[in-house]
């Protein structure tokens, strides 16, 4: 998904875009296998399955608290895993990268919408069927 090096991506974006545009297709499809074949590639890895478990644990986080509703974890990791590791299709890719962005647009546009006084007092607890789960005290 690209969460922890952007940088990176749009460097290679171009590097694949020119190989794309090669007319030697089969010379710039063995390029672009072998370039993912080195230890970097996978090593490059690491920072966006981390940064995915991070955001996971944060959306569980705040449905634990009460802030967001159990949907908003499950929605994304559901669509992380299916962009991520899922088979490679556009619609697959595209379904689970906008059900993340639901998700985070959800959180986002629950914190922008907080008053001073709940910023300075709390936010009350989502509640109901899809809400938080109870809290044991």
């Amino acid at each position: 998904m690209g969460l922890d090096h952007p940088p990176g991506l749009l460097v290679s974006d171009f590097y694949d875009l020119s190989l794309a545009q090669w007319r030697y297709r089969q010379d710039a499809v063995a390029i672009s296998e072998r370039a993912d074949s080195y230890v970097g590639s996978a090593i490059l890895g690491i920072p966006v399955m981390l940064g995915l478990l991070g955001l996971v644990l944060l959306l569980v986080a705040l449905w634990r608290a009460g802030f967001a509703p159990a949907w908003v974890p499950t929605v994304f990791l559901l669509g992380s895993v299916a962009s991520s590791f899922g088979p490679s299709s556009l619609l697959t890719f595209t379904l689970g990268i906008a059900s993340c962005l639901a998700t985070l647009g959800y959180v986002g546009l629950k914190i922008l919408k907080i008053s001073a006084d709940e910023w300075k007092h709390g936010v009350p607890p989502v509640t109901g069927l899809a809400g938080a789960r109870p809290r044991v005290q």
